[in-house]
C-alpha cells in the first residue's frame, strides 16, 4: 500500500493551528508541544520544515527575533550599524518615560545588535556603550546612580552590561505604564521568562527552544517583575 501523502500544516487562523500566548509566557512550552504533534500528525521530518513551522503561528515581531538566532541561519544583511545609530539617536531624542517605552526599546536594540554581532560588525562592548546612548541625561544619571550602588567596584572606564542597565532603567522607571508607549520605536514583540522545555518531545526543537527560552526570559523580565510587583502592591492597598 503506497504512503498516504501528508497533509499540509494549518493556516495561521486555523483553529488547529498552535498558539504561542505572549500575554501567557508558558504557553510557549505548549506552544512547541502542539507543534511536535501537528508534525507527527502531518509527517513534517526535516529540521528546515520544522523551523519554518516554529515562526508560522507567531506574530511577526517574535519571528523576525527568533530568526536571528544561531540555531536559525539567515542569509542576506537585515541590519546595518547605521540602523542602530538611528534607534539610539531617536530614543535619546523623544526620551524614556515608561516601562513600556524602556522595553520597546530593549526589544528593537537586542534584535539589531544581536544581528550585528553574529556578522561580526559589532563587539560585545561596542553593544554595551551603544545601549546607553539610547537613554537622555536625566535618566541615564538616575540609572547611573543605581549602578554604582549595586557595583560599587565597576572600573569607571567600562560600560555596563546591557542586562544590568536595562535591570537599573527598569527600577528607575518603576511605576510607570508597562503597556503602550509615549512614542518610542517598537518593531519586536518578545516575552517574559518560559519553563524548561524538557517536556518537548521533539529532539530536533530541543536546541532552538533552549535558545528561545533563554532570549526571552532576557528581554523583558524585569519589566513584567516590576509589573506583577505593582499589581500586588496595589492588590495589598485596596
Amino acid at each position: 500500500m503506497a504512503e498516504a501523502t501528508p497533509t499540509p500544516l494549518p493556516s495561521r487562523r486555523d483553529k488547529a493551528a498552535p498558539v504561542f500566548d505572549l500575554e501567557q509566557p508558558r504557553t510557549l512550552v505548549r506552544y512547541f508541544e502542539d507543534l511536535d504533534d501537528l508534525f507527527a500528525l502531518h509527517k513534517v521530518t526535516t529540521d528546515e520544515a520544522k523551523k519554518a513551522a516554529a515562526l508560522k503561528y507567531v506574530p511577526m515581531a517574535v519571528e523576525d527575533l527568533w530568526k536571528t538566532l544561531p540555531e536559525y541561519s539567515i542569509g542576506g544583511t537585515l541590519y546595518t550599524v547605521g540602523d542602530l545609530d538611528r534607534l539610539t539617536g531617536e530614543c535619546a531624542r523623544i526620551g524614556i518615560h515608561t516601562l513600556a517605552d524602556l522595553a520597546s526599546y530593549y526589544r528593537e536594540f537586542i534584535l539589531i545588535t544581536r544581528f550585528l554581532i553574529s556578522k561580526d560588525l559589532l563587539s560585545a562592548r561596542e553593544q554595551n556603550r551603544a545601549f546607553q546612548r539610547g537613554f537622555n541625561a536625566e535618566l541615564w544619571l538616575r540609572i547611573v546612580h543605581w549602578l554604582q550602588i549595586k557595583d560599587i567596584n565597576h572600573p569607571p572606564d567600562t560600560a555596563y552590561d546591557v542586562q544590568k542597565v536595562y535591570e537599573a532603567a527598569a527600577f528607575a522607571l518603576y511605576g510607570t505604564a508597562t503597556t503602550g508607549t509615549s512614542g518610542s520605536p517598537s518593531t519586536s514583540v518578545v516575552s517574559d521568562a518560559a519553563p524548561t522545555a524538557s517536556s518537548v518531545k521533539s529532539e530536533e526543537l530541543a536546541a532552538l527552544v533552549g535558545v528561545i527560552t533563554k532570549s526571552i526570559g532576557q528581554v523583558l523580565g524585569p519589566a513584567l517583575t516590576a509589573d506583577r510587583l505593582q499589581h500586588t502592591t496595589t492588590t495589598k492597598n485596596t
